[in-house]
């Protein structure tokens, strides 16, 4: 299950599927995350449903994301409870990990976020600032973007990359906050799809620092994509 899992978080956090990293790199740490683990901070809190197509069969997956000013928490399982995963977001990092299979990513951001199908990947997107502005706010070269609706309360648009078959489509629901994502559906032009949807968004949510710490077991081993 954990192959069927992992592209599904990679998606919703705006990464790719199917990935070749070129190297590998210590991440930034954020200490505070280990003085006090149990203090709640405020942050805005995303509840995805998604499903996730790959040669045509669908696996599902709720999503968890919890956006602060400098980070983002991610964790997750699959419906009915097969797979998991839980993982940290930084400007400069992406750490993942897969307790069922005991197996972690950590990567540079940039590394993460491109792929041998389509080297400039995703790195152009800054994945803090597409959970708080509209895509039409943002530098998004070599990216082309497309406005497929521009209404008051619903946005709607396409990412697309001229070198490769990938396609992003981004919806965004006005809420008190401003603009938030809504939907979003992914295609890389060959054999996988997703799509997922907010199924519940607190603008102020309290969570534990710890929920921004992710401990990988010394016996774990690299996820090789």
């Amino acid at each position: 299950m954990r192959t069927a899992i992992w592209p599904v978080a990679l998606v919703l956090i705006f990464g790719l599927l199917s990935c070749k990293p070129d190297y590998q790199a210590e991440p930034t740490t954020n200490s505070f995350t280990k003085r006090g683990p149990n203090r709640k901070i405020e942050v805005e809190a995303f509840l995805f449903d998604a499903t996730v197509f790959r040669d045509g069969k669908p696996t599902s997956l709720r999503l968890e994301l919890f956006r602060s000013d400098t980070m983002i928490a991610v964790s997750g399982k699959g419906y009915l409870g097969k797979g998991a995963l839980k993982g940290v977001i930084t400007p400069d990092s992406v750490i993942l990990y897969f307790p069922t299979s005991r197996e972690y990513i950590r990567e540079e951001r940039r590394s993460f976020l491109s792929s041998a199908a389509c080297p400039v990947g995703l790195g152009a997107l800054d994945l803090h600032r597409i959970f708080r502005r509209l895509p039409d706010e943002m530098a998004l070269h070599p990216a082309e973007l497309k406005v497929i609706d521009s209404g008051k309360k619903k946005r709607r648009f396409n990412i697309s990359w001229p070198v490769c078959d990938w396609s992003l489509e981004l919806e965004y629901k006005k809420r008190k906050p401003g603009w938030r994502p809504q939907k979003f559906e992914f295609d890389d032009g060959a054999s996988t799809r997703a799509k997922g949807e907010v199924r519940v968004f607190r603008p102020r949510a309290k969570v534990r620092l710890k929920r921004f710490h992710v401990d990988i077991p010394a016996d774990a081993t690299p996820l090789v994509r």
